[in-house]
């Protein structure tokens, strides 16, 4: 038997978006980084605002301090949504005041202002479920190696951590709140 059909659709579907409830971001355990961009939906970001802290208050790096070398170090969540492909990212200082005590909350909808330098950019692929080696330098004894939980490595401008951090006066690194207040902070995006 030969069946000869055809589907006719009349059908009309409605849809509306809507704006999804802001959600307060900071003083979670997890923090998100990244970048969608979907053909149909558009881009989609997700960056990180880094408070930086002492670890001590009145902070000194002695008499002409040199530095060979600053990172920020990112440990990954082992969670990954997308393409496992490579990225850029990017780092730059804040432009207004983080401040991280606990009565301040951020919602989802904040947008911070940044300043336009990039003072760190590196191009990477996640590896999630890779530990990594590093050099692990210790005062006082020789350097060893050691295997550490998978994590970004940015390095950071060493002109500007001297400039910003090593230089920036005993009343800036008297205490958390008055380095806050000098520095600001970071923010750290996926290249868009």
């Amino acid at each position: 038997i030969l069946l000869n059909a055809k589907v006719v659709d009349t059908s009309t579907i409605y849809t509306k978006l809507l704006r999804e409830d802001e959600i307060i971001t900071n003083f979670n355990t997890r923090s998100v980084l990244g970048y969608l961009d979907d053909p149909q939906f558009g881009k989609t970001t997700a960056n990180m605002i880094l408070a930086l802290t002492l670890p001590t208050v009145n902070v000194t790096f002695g008499t002409n301090p040199i530095i060979d070398s600053a990172v920020l170090v990112l440990p990954y969540g082992g969670v990954n949504y997308g393409d496992s492909t490579n990225y850029t990212v990017q780092v730059r200082q804040l432009d207004e005041l983080l401040y991280f005590e606990r009565q301040t909350f951020f919602t989802s909808s904040k947008v911070w202002l940044k300043k336009p330098t990039i003072i760190a950019s590196k191009v990477f692929k996640p590896s999630y479920r890779d530990s990594i080696i590093i050099q692990d330098i210790r005062i006082g004894r020789a350097d060893t190696i050691k295997k550490v939980i998978p994590q970004l490595r940015i390095p950071l401008n060493n002109t500007f951590i001297t400039n910003q951090i090593i230089n920036a006066g005993s009343a800036n690194l008297a205490s958390n709140k008055a380095f806050a207040d000098y520095f600001k902070g970071l923010h750290v995006a996926l290249d868009q």
